[in-house]
């Protein structure tokens, strides 16, 4: 498991939690300040979990997981 805080300057903080199991597959949590960013990456997560794909993680359909900080 990884953990780590972001902050780019136009997205706000970002909480990024990724877990990979012994078989590749992995999971990721990213919690962000801005509402506006978070719906912003939910829009791009088929860019996002196509990039993962061909870096060698398994990706499930559900793998990717876009919230507000709380």
């Amino acid at each position: 498991r990884f953990e780590m805080a972001l902050t780019p300057d136009h997205l706000g903080r970002v909480d990024v939690s990724l877990d990979i199991d012994a078989d590749g597959a992995l999971h990721a949590t990213l919690a962000f300040d801005n509402p506006v960013a978070a719906t912003e990456l939910r829009a791009r997560a088929d860019e996002l979990r196509r990039q993962l794909i061909e870096a060698g993680f398994t990706v499930a359909d559900d793998a990717l997981s876009f919230s507000e900080r709380d």
